[in-house]
């Protein structure tokens, strides 16, 4: 397993997430990745190989100092151990790079009520104990809502656009400059008039630490 070199060989990886998600299942959606070409184009490819015959592959999101793992494709014949070392050609790929920081992204938590109906899903359980066979440092993330119904109807929006997704369309990315035009021009009249705006966005113990009294 090693990072792609040039251009991936987007064709091949298509016909390959084409048979995972005969096995598998159709691909999920909103906090789980697509597979699109121009959306893959733009992350960090690992591919993996027998006899020059690709096998897997995983992509990652990547940012100053970080990657976080995204899609996680395989042959139904891939060898055993295949997903692993494309992890670990990663974080020895992100390190190169000069990343201080890889996420494998989020699991169930153990010993909660969620947590406890999501590892009963299939491939769950499976999924937390391959990510533990990293020795990662667990963090804990948060859903907020302002109560109990509007949780629940939030956890069940989320869960339908992840299990329900709508098809993946590449155009949607050209919409994206006049969605930003129109942001920056309610930015300078209007009600977001004297507002400054961060960069980057801060993690909630960041952005506590700096409003406690």
């Amino acid at each position: 397993a090693a990072p792609a070199s040039t251009l991936p060989p987007l064709e091949v990886m298509a016909d390959i997430c084409a048979k995972w998600a005969q096995k598998q299942g159709r691909e999920r959606g909103f906090s789980c990745g697509q597979f699109e070409a121009d959306y893959v184009r733009k992350q960090q490819v690992i591919l993996a190989r027998v006899g020059g015959k690709l096998v897997g592959f995983a992509t990652f999101h990547a940012s100053n100092g970080e990657w976080m793992l995204d899609l996680m494709r395989w042959r139904p014949d891939a060898p055993t151990g295949t997903m692993h070392a494309l992890v670990e050609a990663a974080i020895s790929a992100a390190k190169a790079a000069g990343a201080t920081r890889l996420s494998l992204a989020n699991v169930p938590q153990n010993g909660t009520w969620l947590g406890r109906k999501m590892a009963a899903r299939p491939g769950m359980t499976g999924l937390r104990q391959f990510k533990a066979s990293f020795g990662p440092q667990w963090q804990n993330r948060y859903i907020c809502a302002p109560g109990p119904v509007s949780l629940i109807l939030g956890l069940t929006s989320v869960a339908y656009a992840v299990h329900r997704p709508g098809p993946v369309v590449a155009a949607a990315q050209t919409a994206l400059p006049a969605r930003l035009a129109k942001a920056q021009l309610l930015a300078k009249s209007g009600p977001l008039d004297g507002f400054e705006f961060e960069t980057a966005a801060q993690s909630c113990e960041a952005q506590t630490e700096q409003t406690s009294p």
